[in-house]
């Protein structure tokens, strides 16, 4: 299993959603990351949904822009998200289907939503 899961969207507010696979800090990944959108001649607006490292906290998004160059530091901040945000439909169903909430810090209740295809 990859660290992450990447999947490019057509979405006004973000080009790519980035999926942290476990709960280690995601930070550790931007360089890895970057390269591979680089790869791919990927520029724009990419969320990264670390609900595994944090829970499902105010600090579960982050968002960051890339352009030719890599990514643009200061362009790294935590975002709010939509409780409806197909974004975090798209990521809990993703979690769910590989299997990797079950040893993840989120509570019964929040595993048990997510098993039974509800986003948090």
């Amino acid at each position: 299993m990859n660290a992450y899961n990447i999947v490019f969207t057509s979405n006004e507010s973000f080009d790519a959603l980035v999926t942290i696979c476990n709960s280690n800090a995601p930070l550790q990944y931007l360089e890895t990351i970057e390269k591979e959108l680089s790869s791919c001649n990927f520029v724009g607006n990419v969320l990264m949904d670390q609900i595994l490292h944090v829970g499902n906290t105010d600090e579960r998004f982050l968002s960051f822009n890339l352009d030719r160059s890599g990514i643009i530091k200061d362009s790294i901040r935590f975002v709010k998200i939509s409780k409806t945000s197909v974004f975090r439909e798209i990521s809990c169903k993703f979690l769910n289907d590989e299997q990797l909430i079950e040893a993840s810090i989120l509570s019964e209740l929040q595993k048990k939503m997510i098993r039974n295809g509800l986003s948090i």
